[in-house]
């Protein structure tokens, strides 16, 4: 159960109790009409209060995990991989259990190819958590992404599109990461969860380009 949910069954349960009370009360008729309508004002009072309190943490998370005023320039000092050569199979991945890395074949083909030490790859990273995958806007995929950026690693959220309806265009994020190929080697992997490394593309199969790298939902800028 995340916070959000804790947050609204405590306002239900609130809520619930405050009418138990009222109608106990007027059962055993002590209550008058005048007290229930006092009563039934300071309830009123009292849900929208916590209501309030929820829509205030509710922007406090969401701001938390969207920070618009925390832009982070990512810099690249050497080439970038942002694209598989050819196309790839979709079964050539499995699901990662946890603590589990995967890589598409693509991708592992890119940073064994490549020799130069200084070449990073701009990478999706689909986590999981037992063997399911985790939303991009869940408190885990935010926590695990702070976790790795505060181990150096340059992750975040990139944007790409997709088509919605008759040939609409839809922006959507994903966690993302700039890497060098013995970052993607030696990846410091949780055992909370697993990890699949492709190289992104947009509805249409062109790449997603690294300008496209965004940290903590605000647009960031490449050099």
């Amino acid at each position: 159960m995340n916070n959000e949910e804790r947050l609204y069954r405590a306002i239900g349960e609130a809520d619930d109790e405050l009418l138990e009370r009222m109608e106990q009360a007027m059962a055993a008729g002590k209550a008058s009409h005048s007290d229930l309508k006092k009563r039934r004002r300071i309830w009123q009072a009292s849900v929208a209060s916590l209501l309030v309190a929820a829509a205030a943490l509710l922007l406090i998370f969401n701001d938390s995990l969207f920070n618009r005023d925390g832009n982070v320039t990512y810099t690249a000092s050497g080439p970038v991989v942002d694209r598989a050569i050819g196309n790839e199979p979709s079964s050539s991945v499995v699901t990662p259990g946890n603590g589990q890395i995967v890589y598409f074949d693509s991708v592992r083909r890119a940073f064994e190819t490549n020799k130069d030490s200084r070449t990073k790859y701009f990478v999706a990273i689909d986590l999981f958590a037992d063997d399911m995958p985790l939303n991009v806007g869940s408190f885990d995929t935010h926590r695990e992404l702070k976790r790795l950026q505060e181990l150096g690693l340059q992750v975040g959220y990139a944007e790409s599109w997709t088509y919605q309806g008759e040939g609409v265009q839809v922006d959507y994020l994903y966690a993302a990461g700039l890497l060098t190929a013995e970052q993607l080697k030696n990846f410091p992997a949780s055992s909370e969860y697993g990890y699949a490394f492709r190289f992104a593309t947009n509805a249409d199969g062109t790449p997603v380009p690294t300008e496209n790298f965004v940290e903590s939902g605000s647009q960031t800028k490449m050099k």
